[in-house]
């Protein structure tokens, strides 16, 4: 009798899960009643009548009448958490959202599905509104993994201001300054992967982290570094406009002589299209960025030319990116010495962004070019 008490109790549910309960959702005044057949982190399935289920997300849930147990309560709360997140991203308040979604970041980034996606998604909106790019980059990351396979953004919250055709943030151009790509390198480390390893969400990250690590004084890993990105870009055949996007970003930095050139070539052409204003804002700094770490001077004045081209692209897109736009200008013209250009570039940064984080301080906080 024991052992069939024993087998009873690994094949039968939790009693709580049995009885039937009242289920209120955020979005619906109306009660679902039913009873809890199947439940994991991202979703509960209720059969309401005896051939009639209804799955829902625990974004939509408000409440639980009796209380569940434990396991989905916990769940639950991260549902209620990143709903209520979500309702203050759309107002706009990344302060009151933050808290409530940092507690879940271990356990729900690096999954699909609706909680993780919310979760994600807010961690990266929250971070990108407190100028923190790098550490925006793995919240970002997971909320592509989260939304699924498919290329684009339509699936992403309107709020995390992703472009819907390609799921990249206008904040998130694949360029770092030394600082940004020092705090990136951690994300090598990350306790959790952020995605599939052979998943799009990882290939943009692996893209990303190779434009941190060219930041690297050292040779060999500068060679290593230029190796794998010929490696990605010569495995990646198939058509993504996210990821198409990124390589050519990155390679007009990091790839070779003639690979910079031809990357630096489509870049141009995605300009002559009148593409959406931060499209363009992300070609004009690549080109700018690329032309401006070449060893001659005359390259170096167009890529200043090219960074303040990108200055004067429609500021509202990105006004972090604009500012840096003015601050890598700036270093642009110091490079081939002309001082009062770039003075007059950071005097312009001050003053059209007083509370940009590349403003502060005589030379900027921190604008040397990648």
């Amino acid at each position: 009798m024991r052992c069939l008490a024993a087998a009873l109790t690994l094949v039968l549910p939790p009693l709580a899960l049995a009885h039937p309960v009242e289920v209120r959702l955020w979005d619906d005044a109306d009660v679902i009643t039913g009873t809890i057949t199947k439940n994991d982190a991202q979703r509960v399935t209720l059969t309401i009548a005896e051939a009639k289920t209804e799955t829902l997300p625990w974004t939509r849930i408000a409440s639980i009448t009796p209380p569940p147990t434990a396991q989905l309560a916990s769940r639950l709360a991260a549902g209620q958490d990143a709903w209520r997140a979500a309702q203050r991203l759309e107002r706009s308040d990344a302060l009151g959202a933050g808290p409530l979604l940092e507690s879940h970041a271990d356990k729900y980034l690096g999954k699909r599905g609706e909680v993780s996606l919310a979760i994600a998604a807010g961690l990266a909106r929250c971070r990108l509104d407190q100028f923190d790019r790098p550490g925006a980059l793995a919240p970002w990351i997971a909320a592509i993994y989260a939304a699924g396979p498919a290329p684009g953004g339509g699936d992403l919250p309107a709020w995390l201001g992703a472009d819907p055709a390609t799921g990249l943030c206008p904040d998130l151009i694949p360029i770092w300054t030394d600082a940004e790509a020092s705090d990136l390198l951690d994300l090598e480390q990350h306790p959790r992967p952020l995605a599939a390893p052979d998943s799009r969400a990882q290939r943009l990250l692996e893209l990303y982290l190779l434009a941190a690590r060219w930041h690297t004084p050292d040779a060999a890993e500068r060679a290593a570094v230029r190796a794998r990105f010929d490696e990605i870009a010569a495995a990646h055949t198939d058509p993504d406009p996210a990821i198409d996007f990124v390589t050519e970003i990155v390679g007009a930095t990091i790839a070779d002589d003639a690979t910079r050139e031809t990357m630096r070539a489509r870049l141009r052409t995605r300009l002559d299209r009148s593409p959406d204003p931060w499209e363009a804002l992300w070609a004009h700094l690549a080109i700018g960025c690329s032309l401006a770490g070449e060893p001659d001077d005359a390259s170096r004045r167009r890529g200043a030319t090219e960074l303040l081209a990108a200055a004067l692209t429609d500021a509202a897109v990105s006004p972090l990116l604009a500012g840096k736009a003015l601050a890598w200008a700036a270093d642009a013209a110091g490079m081939v010495g002309d001082d009062p250009a770039a003075a007059a570039f950071r005097d312009e940064l001050t003053r059209r962004y007083p509370g940009h984080p590349d403003a502060a301080g005589p030379h900027g906080k921190d604008t040397a070019l990648p």
